[in-house]
This record gives structure tokens, C-alpha cells and sequence, in this order.
């Protein structure tokens, strides 16, 4: 195979994946193992494997060459693939497999593709294409286990995410798999191995806070808040500027009973992340339950200006929970009126 037929080894970049419940412009950018998440707190700390398949180079734009080389195609098919545009991304691959059908890394980002559009009898095969497996590395590894995952096979995820390992050199992506290994574990709601693999990491790299993080929050699904609030006060003091770290350190204060405390990290989340509706929509949570209806109106309000949709849609589906939720959609229906007027019967 040519020099100019062969990819590079995509590099692995550390994000968070965007949870579609909530609004992806409100992730953020911040240190090593920062999180910034807002309102759903499982995912505030979790890192989601699947970015581990949509970390490769980037080469940006559509393909409109007569015959792009392989580089162009397999780049071109990775933006559309983040942007969730999974049927581009899948003409980009048929492209370069026509073009390129003995190249190793254009068949690992076919099944990519294929396992992101829920294809996954075709993203096993690509995984089996004989290049792949002379190519060697961890990538097909991990594309297995996201295949295992997605089709809740999650023992199987697991094996395939510690091959991985066995191949992987690189300290960061290590810690990554490990954490994507504890994310399996979460999601099955097995707390306690989500724990132990967590302890592995924070022993062997006691300085990273993501870890941390995710130990504080699996501790909190146990209903066990006081090693939750340790844990999560370690992942604060490695990583004192990350919105998310805040808004769990408040999360878990508030239901220790600790008030002031919680809506102390709350708002400092809210500072550091002035986009987060969810932080804004937190602090008018607490205040509600507290009878603050002051505060409360304007940290909603303040929260709907950011994103109403997300906001109504939160009230919705907490709209049995209390008084305290039926007090927030006053206020939210009040200050329709007195922008709107009242609606006409």
C-alpha cells in the first residue's frame, strides 16, 4: 500500500459526550477531566465511549474531488458523523471503500459509521475485513465494545474495552477506556464495579478529576453522600474551575441537607458556565422547595432565557414531583402572560 493511501492513527480527543436530553451548546471546553455538564448529573461526570470513536483528525468540508484520496474521504466522513449526519458520513464511506477497499482504516470507520446508524451487521463485518486484522492496534477493539454496548451486550463491551487496554500505551487514553469501562458498569446500574474501576484509576493517577468525579456520583446512586461529598470535594480541588464538578458538589450538598453549601456551588457552577440553563434551573429548584419564590423567579426566568424548550421540557416531566414544581410553572406561566397576555379563549 502507498504512503499517500495510508491514513494516520486518529488521535483521541478527551471531551464528554453530549447527552441529547440536554442542549449540546452547553458543553464546554475545560482542563484535563473537566466535565461541564449541567442538570443531568449522571452525566455530568461519565465519559462516553462512544467519543472515543469520534476523536479522529479532522480534515473539515464535503468531497467534491474527482478521486479525493483516502485522508479526504475518511475526514470528511468523521465531520458528518459528529454533526449526526450519519447518512453523508455513509456515502463518504462507500466512496472510499470503493476507492481504497484494502485500506485498514477506511474499514474501521465504516464500522464506525455503520455502528453509529444502528447498522450493526455491517459494522461487524467491516470489523472483520482482513486488513483490519492485519493493521492490529486498539481501534477495532474498541469499536467492538461500542457495538457490544449499544446492543446492551455489556459483558462483552467489557472484554473487548480491556483488550483494548492490553494494546494502548498512552496514559490519557488508558484513563480514558477505564473510564468508558466504569461508564458500562454505571449504566447497568452496577455501582459498585463502576466504584472499583474508578479506585483503580484515582490510585494509579491520584491528580486526575474525573475519576473522582464519577466515584462521587456512583456513591450518590448508593445513597452513600458522605463519601460522595469527599470524593466530589476531590474532583473541586483538582479541578476548581469546571462547572460541573460545582454543580455536583451542589447537587450532593443539597441532599445532605447543607442549603447554603449547595447553593453556594450551584451558583459558582452557574458563574462558571454562564450558559448552563440546568445550573439556573437547579438554583430555582432549591429556592422553590425553600419558599424563596423571589429567587426562584429569577434564576428561572433567567434559566428560560437561556433555553425555554429545555426548561418546559424539564417541568414536564418533574410536573408529580411537588409543590415546588408546580410553583416553578407558575412562574414560568405568569411571565408568559406578562409578555404575551393572557391567551385568548
Amino acid at each position: 500500500m502507498s504512503d499517500e493511501r495510508t491514513s494516520p492513527e486518529p488521535e483521541i480527543e478527551v471531551r464528554v459526550v453530549p447527552d441529547t436530553t440536554t442542549d449540546p451548546s452547553l458543553e464546554t471546553e475545560t482542563n484535563r477531566g473537566g466535565s461541564g455538564r449541567g442538570l443531568d448529573v449522571s452525566r455530568i461526570v461519565l465519559y462516553g465511549v462512544a467519543t472515543l470513536l469520534l476523536g479522529g483528525l479532522l480534515y473539515g468540508g464535503l468531497v467534491y474531488e474527482a478521486d479525493p484520496d483516502v485522508g479526504t474521504l475518511i475526514g470528511s466522513a468523521r465531520v458528518q458523523m459528529r454533526l449526526g449526519m450519519n447518512e453523508s458520513a455513509l456515502q463518504m464511506v462507500d466512496q472510499a471503500l470503493e476507492l481504497y477497499p484494502e485500506d485498514a482504516e477506511v474499514h474501521l470507520v465504516a464500522a464506525e459509521a455503520y455502528a453509529l446508524s444502528e447498522d450493526y451487521q455491517k459494522a461487524r463485518a467491516e470489523l472483520k475485513h482482513p486488513s483490519v486484522s492485519r493493521a492490529g492496534g486498539y481501534r477495532g477493539y474498541l469499536i467492538q465494545g461500542f457495538l457490544e454496548d449499544r446492543q446492551e451486550h455489556f459483558g462483552e463491551a467489557v472484554n473487548a474495552y480491556r483488550k483494548a487496554l492490553e494494546v494502548i500505551d498512552d496514559e490519557d487514553l488508558q484513563e480514558q477506556v477505564m473510564l468508558g469501562i466504569a461508564e458500562v458498569h454505571f449504566r447497568q446500574k452496577a455501582f459498585r464495579d463502576a466504584l472499583a474501576e474508578c479506585r483503580k484509576i484515582t490510585s494509579r493517577w491520584p491528580d486526575r478529576p474525573r475519576a473522582f468525579g464519577f466515584r462521587a456520583e456512583c456513591h450518590r446512586q448508593l445513597s452513600e453522600l458522605d463519601a460522595a461529598l469527599a470524593a466530589v470535594e476531590q474532583a473541586v480541588s483538582l479541578a476548581p474551575d469546571d462547572a460541573g464538578f460545582a454543580f455536583l458538589h451542589g447537587k450532593i450538598q443539597y441532599e445532605m441537607g447543607n442549603h447554603e453549601a449547595a447553593w453556594a456551588s450551584t451558583e459558582r457552577a452557574a458563574e462558571l458556565d454562564p450558559r448552563s440553563w440546568q445550573a439556573r434551573f437547579e438554583l430555582a429548584r432549591m429556592a422553590a422547595e425553600q419558599g424563596d419564590t423571589e429567587r426562584a423567579r429569577s434564576a428561572l426566568l433567567t434559566a428560560a432565557e437561556l433555553d425555554r424548550q429545555a426548561v418546559e421540557r424539564e417541568l414536564e416531566s418533574s410536573r408529580s414531583d411537588g409543590t415546588q414544581t408546580q410553583s416553578l410553572i407558575q412562574i414560568l406561566e405568569g411571565s408568559e402572560r406578562e409578555t404575551y397576555g393572557a391567551p385568548k379563549r
